[in-house]
């Protein structure tokens, strides 16, 4: 069969250099010059057709390719489990294409609203232009320390270290992404959309706190169904996220209360752990902290990497999720194979991001905050 190809395409290719020949001839080319022209054709044309077949290798570096890390999967990877790991942020706004620059993101305001007249008798009526305004917010960068494995750690290891490295840089970079990310949310919160709970005394939650604090009770979230709906924010979409332990009181609060079978709304696809007072109800292991007192008449939020005051309280934060926007810019892989500093590889991740509340007059979202009880 090989053979069978191989004298028809010789086959072929003589009627074909045959003819081409002829045309030539008739311009005055000799014809051995015209059959050498054929052969230099038809061997670019080969060569030509072998690059073609050779795969196509783009946006990796050659420290990359040594080491069979490809930047490209693991920046798709990073995208995936910001919202895998973190399910809360699926119910946010989000605006990665509203990004300018991979550096900030603006937010048009709507200005004031229409007066209404009811029976309008006097004509015409005055017409008056809305003046739009815009919010704005930049994306922070967040970046994992550099990870040094030698060249004899990866002759002796029996597993892929380099892979588990980033997946443990990503890993770690999401979380405190995500953490940030609340604290961007319910920073500068004013007193109106504050709650303290109103439960008995109970232990301090968090190390670095001191004294007790009022537990979380049902009724602190049905108040912030109560602000929510004064505020004409849509009922549809509402988040409350809870830091395991307050969940827990909260759960012992609803144990004698007709709303103690929440949870038979739950949709662990979803992240929900039911549904209660019109909030899809979502749980974390920590959520933000903030300052006892506010800080010109506004919610004093501590940063992720902060330690704890003795005064300081854990939030239990509640949206509607068209009030809070997150937005992601650029990821970056950065590898370095065979470093003749290090005698081995060094890896480390970075990406950007950013979020806040998108209304400048902060309806739609709602902190309650540990209540503190200084008599127990």
């Amino acid at each position: 069969m090989r053979i069978g190809k191989i004298v028809l395409s010789l086959l072929m290719w003589s009627l074909l250099a045959g003819m081409v020949s002829h045309e030539l001839a008739k311009c005055g080319v000799p014809e051995p010059v015209s059959i050498v022209l054929c052969l230099a054709g038809t061997f670019l044309m080969s060569y030509m057709g072998l690059l073609g077949r050779l795969p196509k290798i783009t946006g990796v570096t050659k420290s990359d390719l040594s080491t069979g890390i490809d930047v490209n999967i693991w920046a798709k990877e990073i995208i995936k489990r910001l919202f895998k790991d973190n399910m809360f942020l699926k119910y946010a706004k989000n605006e990665n294409q509203y990004v300018q620059g991979g550096m900030a993101v603006l937010i048009p305001q709507p200005g004031a609203r229409p007066n209404v007249v009811k029976n309008r008798n006097s004509f015409p009526a005055t017409a008056i232009r809305r003046t739009d305004t815009t919010i704005s917010y930049l994306l922070d960068e967040y970046s994992t320390d550099p990870t040094h494995i030698t060249l004899n750690e990866l002759a002796t290891i029996s597993y892929d270290k380099i892979n588990s490295i980033i997946d443990d840089h990503f890993g770690y970079l999401l979380q405190d992404c995500a953490d940030d990310m609340l604290v961007k949310w319910a920073s500068g919160l004013p007193a109106a959309a504050i709650i303290s709970t109103s439960g008995g005394a109970t232990a301090a939650l968090e190390s670095g706190q001191t004294g007790n604090r009022n537990s979380f009770t049902w009724q602190d979230l049905a108040e912030a169904q109560r602000i929510m709906n004064k505020g004409n924010v849509s009922k549809k979409g509402r988040i409350a996220l809870f830091e395991e332990n307050v969940f827990q009181q909260l759960l012992y609060s609803l144990s004698n209360t007709p709303y103690k079978d929440f949870s038979k709304e739950m949709d662990a696809k979803e992240g929900t752990m039911g549904r209660l007072f019109g909030f899809d109800i979502m749980t974390r292991s920590t959520t933000f902290t903030a300052a006892n007192a506010l800080s010109a008449g506004t919610l004093s939020v501590n940063d992720i990497d902060a330690s704890i005051g003795a005064t300081d309280n854990v939030g239990v934060l509640c949206w509607q999720t068209d009030i809070v926007a997150c937005a992601q810019g650029t990821v970056n892989l950065f590898n370095q194979a065979k470093s003749p500093f290090y005698y081995g590889d060094v890896n480390s991740v970075s990406m950007r991001a950013g979020g806040r509340v998108r209304r400048a007059d902060n309806q739609g979202i709602v902190a309650i905050m540990q209540g503190q009880n200084f008599g127990n």
